[in-house]
């Protein structure tokens, strides 16, 4: 799954996040292995601070959403990266 740039690598870390892909058919595989374009394909973000946060986003664009509501949707998923993580987190503070 090719993500927007608010959505890069860079910015997850930025605000506490790593990446992963999980399929959803069920076989999980880190996102730097991952060639498919398959629209089955989910990223994970997960928290790094794992020891204060167990906060997880999933990612997942559906393949008819329209230009507009791709846009809406990735500002709402950025703005997450800022707000989802756990009280205690030592990122919560960060974003």
């Amino acid at each position: 799954l090719c993500l927007p740039v608010e959505l890069s690598p860079i910015i997850c870390s930025r605000f506490g996040w790593r990446r992963s892909t999980v399929n959803l058919a069920g076989s999980n595989k880190n996102i730097s292995n991952s060639n498919s374009n398959s629209n089955n394909d989910v990223v994970m973000l997960s928290c790094q601070d794992g020891a204060n946060c167990k906060a997880v986003i999933c990612i997942k664009y559906n393949p008819l959403l329209s230009r507009y509501s791709k846009r809406k949707l990735t500002l709402l998923y950025r703005q997450m990266l800022a707000t989802n993580h756990d009280d205690g987190c030592l990122f919560q503070y960060d974003a």
